[in-house]
This record gives C-alpha cells, structure tokens and sequence, in this order.
C-alpha cells in the first residue's frame, strides 16, 4: 500500500514538471510567433510595406544581427529546451528568456526611435504584445511551484 502512494506522488511530481515545462513551451511559441507579426510599417511615396523580424534582419542588418536575431534564435533554442535534455536545463531556459525579453525591448525601442525620428516608420505593436505575453506566460515556469 506504501508503495502505491509513493508511486502516485511520483507520478504527481512529474505531471507538474509537464505542466509547468508546457508554460515555458507555451511561451516560447508566442515569442516565435511573435517575431514573424508586423513590428512595424515603412512608409515612403513609392511603398508601403509591413515589417517583421525577418524584414528588419534583412533591411537593417546592424539591428537585425544585434536585438531582433537573437529574438528568434533563443526562442528556437527554447522550444528545442523543451524536447531535448540538457545538464542545468533550468538556467538556460531562463537565460534565454532573458536575452529574448531584453533584445525585443530593445528592439522596440529603435523601431520606436526610428518613428520619431521620422524616417518613416510606424510602430505596429502586435508583435511586441505577443512577444512579451510569450515571454511572461515562460516566466510562470519559473515562478509557480
């Protein structure tokens, strides 16, 4: 009888890791999504186009290989995080949720920048509220017990 409590709290434990595992899943999904939604709109006499991560890496490589790059490959490698062991998987999810978090305000604020400084860009925030919402629901791998 002893025995079958202690395997019913086993296999509790590793229903929670699943689920609080699925979260940070989750979340890196949105990030990913996130990164191909429109971060912003270029506006000239002769186009009008919505930009996305991929947009910004090819248009403006100095941006898109410092900040929006890193957007989407730490959020490839999280994904991966998730089907894949690794030794201290823990602090690597959460270094790649930080590096996500901090390139995508980072790139907010130069699309941002970019807009008042008038260059003809609009802010198109879909793909920041998705990445950040991303970012926050992987945060509650991290918080809830």
């Amino acid at each position: 009888m002893e025995n079958a409590i202690l395997i019913g709290e086993d296999s509790q434990q590793k229903g929670q890791k699943q689920r609080k595992s699925l979260l940070y899943l989750i979340g890196m999904i949105l990030v990913l999504v996130g990164f191909f939604l429109p971060m912003g709109r270029l506006m000239d006499e002769n186009y009008d186009i919505y930009i996305d991560g991929y947009a910004l890496i090819l248009n403006i490589p100095e941006l898109g290989a410092l900040f929006t790059l890193p957007i989407f490959i730490s959020s490839v490698v999280g994904i991966i995080s998730c089907f894949v062991g690794f030794p201290h998987i823990k602090l690597i999810r959460i270094i790649l949720l930080i590096i996500s978090m901090i390139c995508t305000f980072i790139t907010l604020c130069i699309v941002s920048f970019l807009t008042i400084m008038e260059f003809g860009v609009q802010v198109k925030g879909a793909s920041f509220v998705v990445i950040f919402a991303g970012c926050v629901v992987s945060l509650f791998f991290f918080l809830k017990k």
